[in-house]
């Protein structure tokens, strides 16, 4: 759980689920998404940005 929930009593005991379909053109990896600025590949950089801050890096 995310280091700003867990102050908060309201969501003490609670958990989140997200579920993230992986929508990448077939012929591209996750090193290459990171870097591809294209519009096919803006989904998946979004869900990645949101991965990272979870995990925090």
């Amino acid at each position: 759980m995310s280091d700003s929930l867990k102050h908060k009593s309201k969501y003490a005991d609670e958990s989140l689920y997200l579920a993230i379909a992986n929508t990448m053109p077939e012929d591209m990896a996750v090193d290459k998404v990171v870097k591809d600025t294209s519009m096919s590949t803006e989904h998946n950089r979004s869900i990645l940005s949101l991965v990272m801050l979870q995990i925090g890096k």
